[in-house]
């Protein structure tokens, strides 16, 4: 443990004086503590001279009598047995005699609880030594029970350097527990509980000893007989281990060091979860998680460095034609994979690429290609491991892959689109969209374009487009539609014109609307989704596509058919048109498709502000346009007109009549033209009137562009001449 701090004192010593007189004679100032003597091995009291720590002045057992005496509150006094000298410490303060006092005491009593000892029993330079324990002996054994449960921080500091510098101890306790008959229940229970107290010690030296290949079977035996477990429900855990418990060797290992840390990892981790499962505190679990990660740590290092070990791995999975081959090896190779995750970052992913330059990725095409369940589950997991840490790499491969086919990509849509488990189909879906995520993409990569050129030249359109298009509702082909409709809008969110080109070559959202829409609730979300990325990519070729082909209907029927189940597709529609309400707010062409197609179905919807927001829009930029010839604009019309952009705006045409609208002196910020550009006007005036006059050939026609409808008849523009002010003379 660690030591206390020395307190100041002064050493006196009773002596004789000339006149046959005793009296107390200073011996020097020092530092006292208690600690122990390597040499004469027991606990003394020693005090260093402050002005050379060389110097001891005073060196003496501590004895368990009481012949310590606590004298003024600041003097401890005692007379030494055997040689009868008087001597003192006198501290410098009452806190630091009373500090002292209180250690010595502390220890004095801990050493009387082993009185069965002399003191010279301690052998160790820790507080209060290295324990010797007694003799390991039948009669002994409750006597070394009861050393190994003393409670005491200072005395359980000492037993494990006592177990480790007495290594063939570990042998004796053994050979007793093993010795006892199976009747004799009380002292194989003594013995379990004793092995639990020694583990409980947390030391990582003394728990290395036991866990190695000498010792972690014998214990593994001895805590069979735990007392808290009937006899009836007793687990033979040895001989689990030995004759149940199988270590496959899928390749041979030649490093027999590395051969005896897997067994001993596997063998610890079963006796942490499952003998000494609930019985062990925080810290000595900590202790042995660390152990097992040292372990595995040393066996990912020394297999990653064997060349002919990887070697033997890879080809054997590309090579061997036996499933249940390729299922062990892929099996041991997501097993090899899952140890790195110990591994920093940093080093992680330098142990994928040397897993690449070994080629894993070469084995890839052969093991989703095994027609069985538990191998593919493996290989999905170690393919999305890599790409986690070396993404580039397996793009690289897939684009130096031989022919024009990429094998590898077109292997695992065959396996997406043939699974019939919804939780493989999920699990084929992230991994592609980590293919396609060029968001995490070096920007140093120059095949960036080539990748996304294969992706929308040949992946999609010959390996995933037909299963997008595919109008069934079976329940597989939906679960499928709805992770294609997920990685398409991942797509859209990323890649621009390579997506919109694919979407509107192929006619996609047309062709999957009609029918998906009416699917199982999971589909038709999966379609809203796709569509309101479509919206939210604001793209005015794809807005142009939606509203060209009346692509909103589909969208507002299903609405329709949900607006009174305030589930989660009314919810999702809902979202869609905020969207437009606050990202489109000046977008009139939208707006104004939508409330002369939906305007009933708007009106209808009273319980989110939203469609009526999206009317009054559109009435609004009716009322300007319906404004713009008049003489005298109303102050509401002038007020409103300000929330116009200039944008939707067009002067396309010149007109050679002339047109005269007043103008205010006051203010010509606040007239209807005044969010228009700015036109050159006339000097002349009527010198009756004053009234100011526009040249002709100066006029313009302001053109806003809108869509109505009336009575069948398809207005696209109206035009509203505008004149810009004159400027006073």
């Amino acid at each position: 443990g660690e030591q206390p701090k020395p307190q100041r004192a002064k050493v006196y010593r009773l002596e004789k004086t000339d006149d046959d007189s005793s009296g107390w004679t200073d011996k020097g100032t020092g530092y006292a503590c208690i600690d122990y003597d390597e040499e004469k091995k027991f606990i003394c009291i020693i005090v260093t001279s402050e002005k050379d720590e060389n110097v001891t002045l005073l060196k003496t057992k501590l004895h368990q009598e009481k012949i310590y005496h606590q004298e003024r509150e600041s003097l401890i006094v005692w007379q030494e047995p055997g040689t009868e000298d008087d001597l003192a410490l006198s501290f410098s303060d009452k806190q630091s005699c009373k500090d002292f006092w209180d250690r010595m005491t502390e220890i004095q009593m801990k050493c009387k609880e082993f009185d069965d000892h002399d003191e010279d029993e301690y052998s160790d330079s820790s507080d209060i030594g290295v324990l010797e324990l007694p003799p390991v002996n039948l009669a002994n054994l409750e006597k070394i029970y009861k050393v190994l449960s003393n409670g005491s921080p200072i005395i359980q500091s000492t037993l494990a350097g006592s177990l480790i510098s007495e290594i063939d101890y570990f042998d004796q306790l053994f050979d007793l527990a093993e010795g006892l008959d199976d009747e004799d229940l009380r002292r194989k229970h003594i013995c379990f509980d004793m092995f639990k107290k020694i583990i409980l010690l947390n030391d990582p030296n003394l728990l290395q000893i036991l866990f190695s290949d000498k010792y972690i079977l014998r214990l593994v035996e001895v805590l069979e007989s735990d007392p808290d477990v009937p006899l009836s429900k007793r687990v033979k855990h040895r001989e689990f281990l030995t004759e149940h418990s199988s270590f496959k060797e899928v390749v041979p290992i030649e490093d027999k060091y590395v051969v005896s840390k897997i067994h001993q990892t596997y063998r610890v981790k079963y006796l942490k979860d499952s003998i000494l499962m609930g019985a062990l505190d925080d810290g000595t679990q900590a202790t042995i998680d660390n152990i097992i990660i040292y372990n595995n740590l040393e066996i990912v290092s020394s297999l990653q460095d064997d060349d002919t070990f990887l070697k033997l791995v890879f080809e054997g999975i590309k090579e061997t034609e036996d499933v249940a081959k390729v299922r062990d090896l892929v099996a041991f190779l997501r097993n090899f994979c899952d140890l790195s995750k110990i591994l920093t970052e940093e080093v992680r992913s330098k142990y994928f690429q040397n897993l690449l330059e070994h080629g894993l990725a070469s084995t890839f095409e052969k093991a989703f290609s095994v027609d069985d369940p538990v191998t593919q589950q493996h290989v999905i997991e170690i393919f999305s491991q890599t790409m986690l840490y070396r993404d580039i790499d397996v793009r690289e491969y897939i684009l130096d892959s031989t022919g024009d086919t990429f094998p590898l990509l077109r292997i695992m849509s065959e396996k997406l689109i043939a699974s019939v488990d919804p939780a493989v189909m999920g699990q084929f879906a992230d991994i592609f969209r980590r293919l396609v995520d060029t968001d995490n993409i070096d920007t140093m990569w120059r095949r960036k374009e080539e990748f996304l050129s294969v992706v929308y030249k040949f992946w999609f359109p010959s390996q995933l487009l037909e299963s997008m298009l595919n109008p069934s509702l079976d329940p597989l082909a939906c679960t499928l539609k709805s992770h294609l409709f997920d990685l398409l809008s991942f797509c859209i969110a990323r890649h621009g014109s390579r997506v919109r080109s694919f979407i509107t070559s192929n006619n996609i959202i047309e062709k999957v609307l009609e029918p998906n829409l009416k699917g199982p609730g999971f589909l038709t979300l999966a379609v809203i989704r796709l569509f309101r990325q479509v919206v939210g990519d604001k793209d005015t070729k794809m807005e142009m596509y939606l509203t060209s082909k009346n692509l909103y209907h589909p969208i507002m029927n299903t609405f329709k058919e949900h607006s009174d189940r305030y589930n989660m597709v009314n919810s999702a529609i809902i979202e869609l048109f905020d969207f437009i309400n606050k990202e489109y707010d000046k977008n009139y062409r939208l707006i104004g498709y939508l409330v002369e197609r939906f305007r009933n179905e708007f009106e209808n919807v009273t319980y989110v502000p939203i469609f009526g927001q999206l009317i009054q829009k559109y009435e609004l930029h009716q009322d300007f346009e319906s404004q713009g010839n008049q003489s005298e604009p109303k102050a509401g019309t002038k007020r409103r007109r300000e929330e116009f952009d200039e944008e939707d705006a067009y002067f396309n045409t010149v007109s050679d009549e002339p047109s005269t609208p007043p103008i205010s002196e006051e203010s010509e910020e606040n007239e209807l033209g005044a969010g228009l550009p700015p036109l050159k006007a006339s000097n002349k005036a009527d010198d009756e009137d004053d009234e100011m006059v526009v040249p002709a050939k100066k006029k313009r026609k302001l053109q806003i562009k809108s869509i109505s409808y009336h009575k069948g008849v398809h207005n696209n523009t109206s035009v509203v001449e505008a004149n810009k002010p004159p400027k006073e003379e």
